[in-house]
């Protein structure tokens, strides 16, 4: 019993430093090249990408490797973006470059309105699924319980003897991977923000689930914000307001496919 509760304590003091600092770095002030100025003429959620070229430092002594280079961009706000490209084409790295992960060596990157993020590796801590998905948030009982639906968790809640207070041990280790990767989904869809950044979060579920997420979550429940998708499903290209190809690090083109 003692060693049991040795493990409970250890996990839950792990969850506690890990919520700090995830808090603390989504609180930090993200870089000036990212904040669209008082003056600017930029709507609420509004991307603009000018002759941007972002490279990731591969090892200490210095070398670096480019993530996207000249990209020129502009997100309307409101519009649904979808982004293709081949593996290592860059898709991640302009994601991680609006974000502010990926390190500017030219041009300018200006974001209107709060973000919310989403990786393509889902990412969970040692507490219930609920609080997985609230995480700093405040709880709206409604809210929540369309998030859950429209990221087709409903059904997964109800099949649990605990429901959503079902505690997740080892980061989602009794877990599939479909689970983790909407849970992970429905932290970002909760978060009430203006641009909504998805980095592949469909490629773990199947194409019924993948269908629900897209038409009820980002087609509807998040009707109206800024939606920026990294994606594989070629099928949504002719649902969605803008498509994006990405080559080398370059956009090759750019446009609707209506």
């Amino acid at each position: 019993m003692v060693q049991y509760l040795s493990l409970a304590m250890k996990a839950s003091y792990d969850s506690l430093v890990s919520i700090k600092r995830i808090q603390d770095f989504l609180s930090e002030s993200p870089p000036k090249s990212q904040i669209a100025s008082e003056k600017s003429s930029l709507d609420v959620g509004t991307i603009f990408l000018k002759d941007v070229r972002g490279c990731w430092k591969i090892n200490e002594s210095e070398r670096e490797s480019v993530g996207i280079d000249a990209v020129n961009m502009l997100i309307q706000p409101g519009t649904i973006n979808i982004i293709v490209g081949r593996v290592g084409s860059g898709k991640s790295s302009l994601l991680q470059a609006i974000i502010g992960e990926l390190q500017l060596k030219e041009g300018n990157i200006e974001v209107s309105g709060e973000i919310s993020y989403a990786n393509q590796e889902a990412w969970l801590f040692n507490d219930t699924i609920k609080n997985n998905i609230l995480f700093s948030e405040n709880y709206d009982a409604n809210r929540y319980r369309e998030v859950l639906k429209a990221c087709a968790l409903d059904l997964d809640m109800s099949s649990l003897n605990l429901g959503d207070e079902t505690f997740i041990a080892d980061r989602g280790a009794t877990l599939s991977g479909g689970q983790k990767a909407r849970i992970n989904l429905a932290r970002a869809v909760y978060k009430n923000a203006e641009v909504y950044l998805f980095d592949d979060v469909l490629s773990a579920v199947d194409t019924k689930v993948a269908n629900q997420i897209f038409f009820e979550a980002f087609r509807k429940f998040l009707k109206g914000k800024t939606i920026v998708l990294v994606t594989h499903h070629l099928q949504y290209l002719s649902q969605v307001d803008n498509v994006i190809v990405i080559e080398g690090g370059k956009i090759k083109s750019q446009g609707a496919l209506k």
